[in-house]
C-alpha cells in the first residue's frame, strides 16, 4: 500500500511540476528585432539566404505581389526580381505588436528605397510606402 501511495505522489508531483511550467512569452522588443533582422538579411548588398532561413520557421509563407510563396519560392522570386537592383533600404515604424504564449503578430509601416540601374547604366531611385504584417 505504501508503494502505491508513493508512486501516486511521485506521479502527481511530476504532473504538477511539468504541467505548470510556463515558457516566457516573446516580448514586443524581440518581435521588432526579429522583423528588423529579417529585412537586414534581405538587403541586396548583403543578402544571405542562410541567415533569412535561420530567422523564419519551417512553415514560413510570404505574400508578395499577390503571390503566396514558400521560402524557396520567395528566394526564386528575389533572384528574378533583383536584376539591376543595386541598393535597398527599409525604414520600419509604427509597430503594433500582439503576443500570447505561443505566437506573435506585428503590423507596421514600411518605407522602402530601391536603387535600380537599367541596361544603359541609368540609375533610378524608387521610394515606396506600404503597410505590412507578420
Amino acid at each position: 500500500m505504501k508503494t502505491t501511495v508513493t508512486a501516486k505522489s511521485v506521479a502527481l508531483i511530476t504532473l504538477f511540476v511539468f504541467g505548470c511550467t510556463h515558457s516566457p512569452s516573446i516580448t514586443e522588443s524581440e518581435v521588432i528585432k526579429a522583423i528588423n533582422n529579417f529585412f537586414s538579411a534581405l538587403d541586396v548588398e548583403k543578402f544571405d539566404r542562410n541567415r533569412v532561413a535561420d530567422l523564419v520557421t519551417n512553415d514560413f509563407r510570404i505574400y508578395e505581389m499577390e503571390n503566396d510563396f514558400t521560402l524557396e519560392q520567395f528566394f526564386e522570386y528575389i533572384d528574378n526580381q533583383s536584376q539591376g537592383l543595386t541598393s535597398t533600404s527599409w525604414e520600419l515604424s509604427n509597430y503594433t505588436v500582439s503576443t500570447d504564449e505561443h505566437s506573435a503578430h506585428v503590423h507596421y509601416s514600411n518605407k522602402g528605397e530601391f536603387m535600380i540601374t537599367d541596361d544603359n547604366g541609368n540609375e533610378q531611385t524608387l521610394h515606396i510606402e506600404w503597410l505590412e504584417s507578420a
